[in-house]
């Protein structure tokens, strides 16, 4: 699912029904935060995120695309230093960079993670959120194992697959890519302990209609370790968690499944 884009706060709703006195007028509530009673328009108070948006090499990329998200969007476009700023409502948001927005399969990760708006305070990313490229799209024509990166496989079936919404008739396709979380920019509101490996899958924000078990290498955990897999989920602004892995005597970790397709983390709690 797609929410309703909004360039800016302020959104109101118009009052209907019989009048009411001034001492009874109802108020309500739209889906951007904004009350309104009986025609007086009260802005519902905002936070503000603000950050830049960088490639591998640091280099600023301009004119992406940020979003929050929940019921509706929140977005600005990068300047040619790759700042954004975005005002919201508090509470918790899907923070989303799309640096082609006509094109799910250009290649490029999205990064997407859930992040906390607080009222009037004004939260600076220090670090720059990177966009990465993706490792080679590979086309899904049959149920079964594909490699997405290096010891990052994914059972997938094209029947269950989500078509992004930009593209709804796109033949079924997945591709990944292993990064450094702890450089990457991005936010771990919501999430306790340490992130030991991170990838980004494509199609981002899309859900299979089942579950898709996921074996990952080992990082040189011990046989008796037990560590979490979780996925940044676009519709839930929340991190889902995918399972409870442990290590095999293949040299992988079994126990996940990806209910949707996002930021995958490995984490020790």
């Amino acid at each position: 699912m797609r929410w309703t884009l909004l360039a800016a706060a302020g959104m109101a709703t118009a009052c209907t029904g019989a009048a009411a006195s001034k001492d009874t007028a109802p108020s309500t509530l739209d889906s951007s935060g904004t009350t309104t009673t009986m025609g007086t328009t009260e802005p519902a108070p905002t936070g503000r995120i603000t950050g830049r948006v960088v490639d591998e090499n640091g280099q600023p990329w301009a004119d992406a695309t940020v979003n929050l998200c929940r019921e509706i969007c929140r977005l600005d476009r990068t300047d040619t230093d790759g700042r954004f700023a975005i005002e919201a409502e508090a509470g918790t948001w899907a923070l989303e960079v799309v640096v082609v927005p006509s094109d799910p399969a250009s290649g490029w990760s999205t990064p997407l993670a859930p992040i906390e708006v607080e009222v009037d305070q004004e939260r600076v990313l220090e670090a720059p959120i990177v966009v990465y490229e993706l490792d080679a799209i590979q086309a899904l024509t049959a149920r079964g194992e594909l490699t997405l990166t290096e010891g990052f496989i994914l059972t997938a079936d094209p029947a269950e697959w989500d078509a992004p919404s930009l593209t709804p008739n796109a033949e079924p396709w997945l591709a990944a890519v292993r990064f450094d979380f702890a450089t990457s920019g991005l936010p771990l509101d919501g999430l306790t302990g340490s992130v030991l490996d991170a990838w980004s899958v494509a199609p981002t924000a899309t859900h299979p209609a089942a579950p898709w078990p996921l074996k990952l290498a080992n990082p040189s955990l011990d046989v008796d370790a037990t560590v979490e897999v979780w996925v940044s989920d676009y519709a839930t602004q929340s991190w889902l968690l995918a399972g409870t892995v442990s290590s095999d005597t293949d040299g992988y970790l079994h126990g996940a499944s990806l209910s949707a397709l996002g930021t995958v983390l490995l984490v020790a709690p």
